[in-house]
């Protein structure tokens, strides 16, 4: 019964993470394509370059939201890898957002917010 609970609460969490995340997150998608290809698809650079600042960023437009979901930081980086798998090509000369990102954008987040080995 405390399992369900726990759960129930965790996707809303969850759910209302993603509702605050989804109007910081698009800009970061869409200024991700004035970069390399290579510059996205290197680990060490996209973390340096995209997902460090979009933290700050969102965690100052943001008042408490790292306290909604446990383990914000690790949940965000996994978020926004999961972003770039998603919904960000790096396939060409330029980095080019999938056609329908906007649209996908709140499953993708609710989707990188929710590892599949988390218990939180």
């Amino acid at each position: 019964m405390f399992g369900k609970l726990k759960a129930a609460a965790g996707d809303a969490a969850t759910s209302k993470a993603t509702k605050i995340l989804e109007p910081h997150i698009q800009p970061v998608l869409e200024k991700m394509r004035t970069l390399s290809p290579a510059s996205i698809s290197h680990n060490e650079s996209y973390q340096s370059k995209v997902i460090t600042p979009a933290k700050i960023a969102v965690l100052a437009a943001t008042s408490g939201l790292s306290k909604l979901i446990p383990q914000f930081d690790e949940k965000f980086n996994h978020c926004m890898f999961h972003l770039r798998n998603e919904l960000v090509d790096v396939s060409g000369d330029t980095v080019k957002l999938v056609p329908n990102f906007k649209e996908a954008l709140p499953q993708a987040l609710k989707e990188g917010l929710t590892p599949v080995n988390s218990n939180a």
